[in-house]
């Protein structure tokens, strides 16, 4: 987390030289995320509860439009039914046992561009909707199944990079100045494989992306 603060540091005071015509805030956003896999040997088995935080940097190149990026630390994850042939380790060698549960608990760095759109303020209350990419950076990887409690799983478990999209949409409401509280709904979906466990039948290219659902709620200075 302290790496974390640094970094938002860092990139509000590098946006923060190029501020002219850009809106700064801070969001959090609890959500609900899954993972999906595309083999028979993994299942989908449920939802987990997560939280995204971070900053958000707005730049309106014209009234209504705008380029949204930001950074967020997003903790995230899902719940996979592993079957007898297709293993996970542990950070130190542990085979988990299989025919099992698996529930993954999922750290990253997130830096999404995109493109927000906004009506004109009716009263107080401004609707926007936005649309964009969502490049991601794994800071933290572990799993809990039935017979142990939550480890590390190994490095080269989990990729590095996770690249994927999202969109949703909400309300700004004005409360004074330049100032408004935000609140929307979004919906983030992977393009990538976010795994590397290999399915031991060769002929089968394993394949779990990772989506969530999330309401956003912050404040624009």
């Amino acid at each position: 987390m302290k790496k974390f603060i640094v970094f938002c540091l860092l990139f509000f005071s590098t946006i923060k030289l190029f501020s002219e015509g850009i809106s700064f805030g801070v969001f959090a956003e609890p959500l609900i995320s899954w993972m999906k896999p595309n083999v028979a040997s993994i299942q989908y088995n449920g939802v987990r509860a997560g939280f995204n935080l971070g900053l958000i940097a707005d730049y309106y190149f014209t009234e209504n439009y705008a380029v949204a990026t930001g950074i967020g630390l997003n903790s995230c994850g899902g719940r996979l039914f592993y079957d007898n042939i297709t293993p996970i380790y542990t950070s130190n060698g542990r085979k988990v046992i299989n025919n099992q549960e698996m529930i993954f608990s999922l750290q990253y760095v997130e830096i999404p561009v995109g493109i927000k759109m906004k009506t004109n303020m009716i009263g107080r209350i401004a609707i926007f909707a936005n649309v964009g990419l969502v490049p991601q950076i794994n800071v933290k990887a572990n799993a809990k199944a039935s017979d142990f409690g939550f480890v590390d799983i190994r490095k080269d478990e989990i990729y590095l990079f996770n690249f994927g999209y999202n969109f949703g949409g909400g309300i700004e409401y004005s409360i004074g100045g330049n100032s408004s509280i935000v609140a929307g709904l979004l919906f983030k979906n992977g393009f990538t494989d976010i795994t590397k466990t290999p399915s031991n039948d060769l002929r089968i290219i394993d394949k779990t992306t990772l989506s969530s659902l999330s309401i956003k709620i912050g404040i624009i200075f």
